[in-house]
């Protein structure tokens, strides 16, 4: 049942090899008058075994989109959901996510998280996707994904894992960002 609920999410998230981005921000003043809501980043991947801290995406989004021109907050209220239902949500319940004055709002899902052990090397490559939704439209105004990857050799990359993770999020993130633009 959960691999069912992450795929429709992965297909609502419209991260399908053919066409990954979606933009429809052609409205650009709308959306530079509005507050865009960005909520935690939710962990999808199917195996959760390395325990990743997603704390510092929405900031770092809040940042950039800022950074863009956009008026952004922070939020941690999904209204009725709680985070750990919104890959099970269908389109329409995704809509009805936040206060009811959030009417832009931004979702970051962690799909995926690699690792690979050589002799006295270590590295983590992180693919992420995002998909900012108009709830008063009930429409995708943006989508897309993007890989982050951070790497280190000798002994102390390898025990220090978290801070390579942290740095294969934070790039993703950034080249996320890079593809949120405004026509």
């Amino acid at each position: 049942m959960k691999v069912l609920s992450i795929l429709l999410l992965i297909i609502i998230v419209g991260c399908s090899a053919q066409s990954p981005t979606y933009s429809n921000l052609s409205d650009s003043q709308s959306i530079t008058t509005s507050v865009v809501y960005i909520y935690p980043a939710i962990d999808i991947r199917q195996k959760q075994s390395k325990n990743v801290n997603l704390q510092n995406i929405s900031k770092q989004l809040a940042d950039g989109l800022s950074d863009k021109g956009l008026n952004t907050k922070l939020s941690t209220d999904f209204g009725n959901v709680k985070q750990s239902e919104i890959s099970s949500l269908s389109r329409d319940e995704l809509y009805k996510i936040g206060p009811p004055d959030s009417n832009l709002i931004l979702l970051v899902f962690l799909n995926d998280m690699m690792t690979d052990y050589k002799v006295v090397s270590y590295s983590i490559n992180v693919e992420i996707s995002g998909i900012l939704l108009d709830k008063s439209k009930k429409s995708v105004l943006w989508r897309d994904r993007a890989t982050g990857f951070a790497q280190s050799s000798g002994v102390t990359g390898i025990l220090d894992s978290s801070k390579l993770r942290s740095d294969a999020l934070y790039q993703a993130v950034t080249n996320l960002l890079s593809k949120f633009t405004l026509r």
